[in-house]
């Protein structure tokens, strides 16, 4: 399972527990960013071009897009 999916299976339990403080808050963002890659890839753009309107979009560097995006589909084992 990928973090993307266990984010997004799991937001509600997530969004407590960034109440709580156990999680940062950097989790939602990079989720954010994520999805509007993803939102971006599913329009057909190539890759260079989801990352460059991603990262303008939140105004960050593609090198920080490209970041979020590895980890995102990273493949986390979680029990």
């Amino acid at each position: 399972m990928t973090l993307y999916e266990y984010i997004n299976e799991n937001i509600d339990r997530i969004k407590v527990e960034i109440k709580m403080g156990l999680i940062s808050t950097s989790i939602i963002s990079g989720l954010e960013i994520y999805s509007r890659y993803k939102y971006y890839t599913i329009r057909d753009y190539k890759c260079s071009l989801s990352v460059l309107y991603t990262a303008q979009d939140f105004n960050v560097s593609n090198r920080w897009v490209y970041k979020i995006i590895k980890l995102m589909e990273q493949q986390h084992e979680i029990n």
